[in-house]
């Protein structure tokens, strides 16, 4: 890495300001962007007490990469990667990633807020209305289960970033609106010594005990599967 440093100021202090105003410009090859920008990311899905700092790099990175949009959308299909799969029997659409899902955080900013909702729906929407136009789907009340896995940090339902998800529902034409007269919500979480992940699952609601009951091991904390 080649580095140029070029400020007109004193040495800074340790003021935390000092991490936003110092005047340093450092020229970074494409890979190591891209890189740190997976970093940062990885950073901002933690509770990390320097989260206003990693918003500010993360903006910073993809100004410095250039192809906004296209490099956040690659590096969210990198970090997630959904498995989207139908289940006939049971009228069952399963989402699964290797990673709970980011925490929401009340100091992201809105443009960080916006960008994520909008990749994330570009990452799920086309293969859950691939699935709806093959099999047909259409749920009149669905319930959309969110089943966490983590061995590494606590899972916080009420700030978890699970909107987007209603949104690409919506979207595929799963269901007709994403309001509570169409649309359901339960979440689960488990800790476990296996890779930390997130499982979605929509069924109809009025199917909803039935299939409960046919998972022996759904509700059962000391029996996780990944």
């Amino acid at each position: 890495m080649n580095e140029i440093i070029k400020s007109n100021k004193e040495e800074p202090g340790i003021d935390f300001e000092d991490l936003f105003e110092t005047d340093i410009v450092k020229e970074f090859k494409f890979e190591e962007l891209e890189s740190e920008l997976r970093v940062v990311m990885e950073e901002l899905n933690r509770q990390h007490l320097l989260n206003l700092y990693f918003y500010k790099r993360y903006d910073e990175l993809l100004k410095l990469i250039g192809d906004r949009h296209t490099v956040l959308s690659s590096s969210l299909r990198k970090e997630y990667d959904f498995k989207i799969s139908y289940q006939p029997s049971e009228k069952t659409t399963t989402l699964k990633t290797k990673h709970v899902l980011p925490t929401l955080k009340k100091v992201m900013p809105n443009k960080v807020y916006r960008e994520y909702r909008t990749h994330f729906i570009k990452l799920i929407a086309p293969g859950l209305t691939k699935i709806q136009q093959e099999f047909g789907i259409h749920y009149e009340k669905a319930m959309v289960i969110f089943f966490y896995v983590s061995n590494t940090k606590e899972i916080d339902v009420d700030n978890r970033f699970q909107s987007f998800v209603f949104d690409a529902i919506r979207n595929a034409r799963l269901i007709q609106n994403d309001n509570l007269t169409h649309l359901s919500t339960l979440s689960y979480g488990q800790y476990s010594d296996k890779p930390e992940s997130t499982t979605i699952t929509i069924i109809e609601e009025r199917t909803f005990a039935e299939w409960v009951a046919s998972q022996s091991n759904f509700f059962c904390r000391n029996n996780v599967s990944s």
